[in-house]
């Protein structure tokens, strides 16, 4: 019998930021899906060793010349969100992908399209209900991570 092939989950550069920050970002790629995230997106990646996430399972997707067109259109009517982000949404709509983000505006466009988008407190609570991360480390992996508000 053939494995099932894992969900696919497309994410932004803030999240694996997050997750670095936060110490768990090995993590990520135990994880019951392929990650994911677009040319653009490992550009804003800058301070991160890109080679070393790519080594770990990390799939860096291009966009298509159509996908392009389809980003220059949907930049035009939403002048808040940058090219990373649009193409983010574009391949995780191509592939009906999960989408990790931490931009309020960029999970509600997603959402508007159709797509299921969760930040990086999510996917650490996701992480701590599979046994990836002790629950008694959420606040202050939180707070590694930038959020002050932790709980």
């Amino acid at each position: 019998m053939k494995p099932l092939i894992p969900p696919i989950a497309f994410v932004d550069a803030d999240v694996l930021i997050a997750l670095d920050d936060g110490g768990i970002l090995v993590k990520l790629f135990k994880m019951p899906f392929q990650a994911m995230t677009t040319d653009f997106i490992a550009g804003e990646c800058q301070t991160m060793n890109l080679s070393d996430l790519v080594r770990r399972g990390l799939k860096i997707k291009k966009l298509t010349g159509a996908q392009i067109k389809m980003l220059q259109a949907i930049r035009a009517q939403h002048r808040g969100l940058s090219v990373p982000d649009i193409s983010l949404i574009l391949k995780a709509k191509e592939n009906n992908a999960l989408m990790l983000s931490n931009d309020g505006a960029l999970k509600r466009l997603a959402r508007s399209m159709g797509l299921e988008c969760h930040g990086a407190d999510w996917l650490l609570d996701q992480m701590i209900q599979m046994g990836l991360a002790r629950k008694e480390r959420r606040k202050y992996i939180l707070i590694k991570m930038g959020r002050q508000d932790a709980e």
